[in-house]
């Protein structure tokens, strides 16, 4: 038959060993035969710490590209009002 115990319970050990497997919310107690779902677990993973000396070299970076765009504007752009690049 298709709904046998013995394919059930197979079936189900299965299906509880895969979900077991997918992270850490899921915890798989062999002793017991139970399945224990946790909620609200967070680990917490330190991210990737980026050296100070190219944070603050982004940062000047970003300082020059602003003040060359900002000089662009200011300067350059009275010489070609009257062109045929304006």
């Amino acid at each position: 038959p298709s709904f046998a115990i013995t394919k059930v319970l197979n079936s189900s050990s299965v299906a509880a060993a895969y979900l077991a497997s997918l992270g850490q919310n899921y915890i798989m107690d062999w002793e017991r035969s139970t399945l224990y779902i946790d909620y609200d677990t967070v680990e917490i993973i330190k991210g990737y710490e980026i050296p100070t000396g190219l944070f603050y070299s982004m940062i000047g970076v970003m300082v020059v590209c602003f003040l060359f765009c900002a000089a662009t504007e200011c300067f350059v752009e009275g010489l070609y009002k009257r062109s045929l690049f304006w």
